[in-house]
């Protein structure tokens, strides 16, 4: 990989450290000259260099301005200076995959009180005052994402004997509110070839592996969704949620995992986040 340390301040060893994340920017060359994120822009080391200033709307689209040791622009998907110069062309995520593209979809859902109570069958929910509503924060890789986000759970091709223990991916949820919050997280996938699904999951909770088996889950054997419900939320807490996917390399599937391989497609894991106030005793 061709690197170029024009933005880059502190000594460069040689390895680019940008998160799975964050979109690379190329220069005019094909060198990889840092990242940036929706909110920071980043170098070859991975240290943030700027932050978000402000969003322009404009007929053409939107102008993100950065602010750090100098000012940045991020216009019709290149880099460049306050003056003009350009640096590199922003490559999206999208971009870097082959067969799964890096992302992940992520929607942050809390469904009405009542409703998820009847489903659930929590305690009473304890009175909401005035225009005031339960809220989920979801960070990831330090970055707070909205409703729906793509994230960086897989880079590049999966196939079969592939996994992502070496670097699994982490969220942040936290309950910011000062009621008792319980949440339900569901896993779900889609592929474009309409097979079988070839990979397995498993999740830890600050560290410690969560559902009913502590092992791997196949997506396939679940009917394409695996949940864990009932996590519970004290007021201003916080957990790391910790996904781990693997493709068997003998998943004793051999028909089902040629025809993912050979149809050269996309796969999404879907990630929903449900949550409701509850009662106290």
């Amino acid at each position: 990989m061709k690197t170029n340390g024009v933005i880059t301040l502190s000594p460069f060893k040689g390895k680019v450290k940008l998160k799975r994340s964050v979109n690379r920017v190329i220069d005019p060359h094909g060198a990889v000259i840092g990242g940036v994120s929706a909110y920071n822009i980043y170098d070859l080391n991975g240290e943030k260099i700027a932050g978000l200033s402000h969003v322009e709307k404009t007929p053409k689209g939107d102008v993100r301005r950065y602010e750090g040791y100098r000012s940045f622009l991020v216009k019709d998907g290149l880099l460049t200076l306050e003056n003009g110069g350009v640096l590199g062309r922003v490559v999206a995520r999208k971009e870097r995959g082959a067969f799964v593209p890096a992302a992940i979809a992520l929607s942050l859902l809390i469904v009405a009180i009542l409703v998820i109570t009847a489903v659930l069958g929590f305690p009473a929910p304890v009175p909401v005052s005035g225009d005031e509503r339960p809220v989920l924060t979801i960070r990831s890789e330090g970055e707070e994402w909205g409703v729906s986000q793509d994230l960086g759970v897989f880079s590049g091709s999966i196939c079969p004997g592939s996994n992502n223990l070496d670097d699994p991916y982490d969220l942040e949820i936290e309950n910011p509110t000062e009621y008792e919050m319980e949440y339900t997280l569901t896993l779900t996938d889609n592929n474009s070839w309409n097979g079988r699904s070839p990979l397995e999951y498993r999740l830890k909770m600050n560290n410690v592996y969560i559902g009913e088996t502590n092992g791997w889950t196949a997506m396939a054997d679940t009917g394409n969704v695996i949940s864990f419900y009932g996590i519970h939320f004290t007021p201003g807490s916080s957990h790391i949620i910790t996904i781990e996917w693997r493709w068997p390399f003998e998943s004793g599937n051999d028909g089902s995992d040629t025809q993912a391989g050979h149809a050269n497609g996309i796969y999404r894991l879907n990630v929903k986040v449900s949550a409701s106030i509850v009662g106290q005793e």
